[in-house]
């Protein structure tokens, strides 16, 4: 795959710094650093299905319009006029590039932090139940193996409830109670 093809759709030059970072599981991600600007390319593997990410990047472009207190990493639009481009060389691959918003993730030892990030959850909430958008796309089937339950199900299985706790057999959790 030429990043660097797929990033003149959005007339990123040839001098950009393109370096893969290490988050996420589901997902290939690159910072994208130009002498101007800063970018978060996005390639979405072969698992995700066309109509979730096109649900996403509607959803995100909507609570961007929302005026809310805090930054939303909307895709930006490439010269096809859609945020969605297909990865050259593959099959279903699809990629989308981002500004890349300032910050550092939260310190979870920092209560002040907490609070803050918990605050700002009560705002996404109140305006995802607030935003008047299509409906999700029906879930995928879960794929499962033909081989059976992995050896470590399986040990839990054969072990009974009490390799997992009490509220396997029908308690409640701990915090449940």
């Amino acid at each position: 795959m030429a990043i660097r093809d797929l990033l003149s759709a959005w007339s990123i030059d040839d001098g950009a710094a393109v370096q893969e970072l290490t988050l996420g599981n589901n997902n290939r991600t690159y910072a994208v650093t130009t002498p101007t600007r800063r970018y978060i390319l996005r390639i979405y593997q072969r698992s995700a299905a066309l109509a979730w990410v096109r649900y996403e990047h509607t959803l995100l472009t909507r609570l961007a319009q929302w005026g809310l207190p805090f930054a939303i990493p909307v895709p930006i639009v490439a010269h096809t006029g859609t945020t969605l481009l297909p990865v050259p060389d593959t099959d279903v691959t699809l990629a989308a590039l981002f500004h890349r918003l300032p910050g550092q993730p939260p310190d979870g030892a920092a209560l002040a932090q907490s609070r803050r990030c918990g605050a700002a959850l009560a705002e996404l909430d109140r305006a995802l139940g607030q935003l008047t958008i299509p409906s999700p796309p029906t879930p995928r089937p879960i794929r499962r193996s033909r081989a059976g339950p992995s050896v470590r199900t399986q040990s839990l299985r054969d072990a009974g409830a009490g390799a997992v706790g009490p509220w396997a057999a029908g308690a409640a959790p701990p915090g449940d109670r």
